[in-house]
Order: structure tokens, then sequence, then C-alpha cells
């Protein structure tokens, strides 16, 4: 592989991970929005440098930014303390968001992501982490599959004033 790093995301990475954000997002889901408009108005209000911030600022989130030779190709984001009405455990935190620009997939930078997430779990002593994956994306939850999460049961959730169903999936530590 060539030069991948991993590093958590700092104040200082907010525009490159607000334009990974939005990249990658259009990338996996913009064929599933009806209207353009709701899409644009959901990248302002959860993607926009504003909001990035906060949440880069609120210490019960971590994002990791993954580089190729210096480019930004990817990010996570793990909420530390975040239960679910499907786990009834106190240790629970949330891998929110795991994505990669489409032309670097083949490069096994989501699994890396992954791993890293991982090795943050355990440090921090969590129980459970959970995600949610939408339905329509087989590759993702094969991926999860992959990497011993199990189907905790679906929700659906609304984005830009669209219902998407999705597969609540859980790990243990």
């Amino acid at each position: 592989m060539k030069n991948l790093v991993i590093r958590k995301a700092t104040l200082k990475d907010v525009v490159p991970l607000a334009l990974l954000a939005r990249v990658t997002f259009r990338e996996a889901f913009g064929k599933y929005f009806r209207n353009e408009q709701d899409l644009k108005m959901y990248f302002n209000e959860s993607f926009s440098i504003q909001s990035l911030k906060a949440k880069l600022n609120d210490g019960n989130n971590i994002f990791w930014i993954a580089f190729v030779d210096n480019l930004p190709v990817g990010y996570a984001k793990m909420i530390k303390n975040s239960p679910s009405k499907f786990i009834g455990h106190k240790s629970v935190s949330e891998l929110q968001r795991i994505y990669v620009l489409h032309d670097f997939l083949n490069m096994k930078i989501g699994q890396s992501l992954q791993n890293t997430v991982f090795k943050e779990v355990k440090r921090l002593g969590v129980k459970y982490l959970w995600l949610s994956v939408y339905v329509g994306n087989p590759k993702a939850i094969r991926f999860y599959q992959r990497n011993k999460y199990k189907h905790f049961g679906n929700q659906v959730l609304n984005f830009a004033q669209q219902d998407f169903e999705f597969q609540v999936l859980f790990k243990s530590f």
C-alpha cells in the first residue's frame, strides 16, 4: 500500500474533514435522495465547518482521518458514550461514520480505519460498539459482518425529509 497514515483529527483538520464528509456521503448515498436541495440542506446541517468544529470540540466524539501520500482520503467518527436502545449496557460506543473516497476503496483503508476504532474501543475499555448501516448497502453490510458485527435489529432514520431503513449491528469486546 502507498504511504497510509491514520491519525486523530483536530480543529486544524476541519476543512478537509468537511470536504471528505460531503464527497463521501454523496458517493455513498447521493443517488438515493429525491431532491438535490434536500441533500445540500443535510450537508449544511451535518457537515458545515461550524457543525464539525462543534463536534470536534465535543470530548465525546473522536474523528480519525486517513491520508494516502498526504492526501485526505477517508475518515471515521466514533461517539465514546452512545447508549443504544438495542443494547442494555452502560459501556457502549457508536461507530457513527466510516467513509473512504470511492477511488481509494480497493486499498483497504476502511479496514485500517476500522482497526483504529477497535484499538480505541479496547483502550477505553468499552464493552460494545454499535452502528447503523443502510439496508441498501450490501457491500458495507458484508464489511461489518467480516469484522464480526452481529445484526441486532432495524431502525428508520430521517435524512433531509426522507426515511431510510438501517440495520443496527453491534460488536462485543
